[in-house]
């Protein structure tokens, strides 16, 4: 069964007109002096999660998941209404596929295949089950539909994670070793270049991308974060190739140049610790932004009532659409 809860009804479609209002002030970010404007975000799901993360827009609705709880949400924009299920384990993240009402958990130890309509679901393959002390965080589908998982320990042990492919045909291919704490994923709009971020390094990485194959090669530096920025966490890319990165512990969301690693704008945060953002609504120009309260002492918490919800604003600038997984073993019913 499904919980469900009433979030902010903000959702109808206003044609070209911002689904919500915004209030910007002129800003400075805080790479080499660039000049950008602050966009300040509303809340429109007081949900107080330890740790939502990994928005996603499909089929006209909002969807995260609550990863230490293991449960995913749904949002219906036309009633307010969030629908939730739970795992009973950690959900590092869930993609929707190409089927109507299945989509796939990165779990604790496994990847499994749901049918969100039923609740009834089937493992594809095991991910790091020989490793207790690890779970999934973060995962997101390239062009072609390919699933990609990245893990980290429990514990944010050093080097202990990976980053993962998953393969239409259910194989898993290890991309990448000795990453402490997988986060965003994004690839550019000519599908030739993967950006990454392991978030204790500070930086956002980029790699060469083979679409044919799915293979990452010549990993280089786009951007490293000074200490008072924050920790690079969950990412989206817009239209224009520019990354819109959430800094875990810098309370902001920050626009950075795809091609130059610059600041180019900042979403100015009323928590600490945002997690993960992405583009949605009718015309993919609304970013919705993810937050945690994990970690949090009580004086801080109180400061930061809405810790642990979800956000929204309009960047002026559209996304483009996610994408659903291919996996070829058939849907759940």
């Amino acid at each position: 069964m499904t919980r469900r809860h009433r979030a902010t009804p903000k959702f109808a479609d206003s044609g070209s007109r911002p689904l919500f209002g915004l209030r910007r002030r002129s800003g400075r970010a805080t790479n080499e002096g660039v000049n950008a404007q602050t966009i300040e975000p509303e809340l429109i799901f007081d949900g107080r999660a330890e740790l939502a993360e990994g928005p996603v827009w499909h089929g006209d609705a909002l969807w995260w998941v609550e990863i230490t709880a293991g449960r995913l949400n749904r949002l219906e924009p036309d009633t307010g209404l969030v629908h939730t299920r739970a795992f009973g384990a950690p959900l590092g993240a869930a993609v929707p596929t190409a089927e109507p009402d299945q989509w796939l958990l990165a779990l604790q130890g496994k990847i499994d295949l749901l049918d969100w309509s039923t609740g009834n679901r089937r493992t594809v393959n095991a991910i790091e089950a020989d490793r207790p002390d690890n779970r999934p965080n973060d995962g997101k589908c390239d062009r072609s539909g390919r699933f990609w998982i990245g893990t980290m320990g429990t514990a944010a042990a050093p080097e202990a994670g990976s980053l993962y492919r998953l393969d239409p045909d259910g194989s898993l291919e290890r991309t990448l070793e000795g990453v402490t704490i997988s986060n965003g994923l994004a690839w550019n709009g000519a599908n030739d270049r993967f950006f990454y971020i392991d978030t204790p390094t500070r930086r956002i990485d980029l790699f060469d991308f083979d679409a044919a194959t799915g293979a990452i090669a010549n990993r280089r530096h786009l951007r490293e974060f000074d200490p008072e920025d924050g920790n690079p966490d969950g990412m989206a890319i817009d239209s224009d190739d520019n990354l819109w990165v959430a800094m875990w512990g810098g309370g902001a969301v920050l626009k950075i140049d795809g091609r130059t690693g610059e600041t180019l704008g900042r979403v100015a945060m009323p928590v600490s610790k945002p997690t993960s953002c992405c583009f949605g609504g009718p015309h993919l120009d609304v970013l919705y932004i993810t937050s945690a309260k994990i970690g949090l002492d009580p004086e801080r918490a109180a400061s930061q009532p809405g810790a642990g919800s979800v956000f929204a604003c309009t960047p002026g600038v559209a996304g483009t659409p996610v994408v659903p997984a291919r996996i070829e073993i058939g849907p759940v019913s």
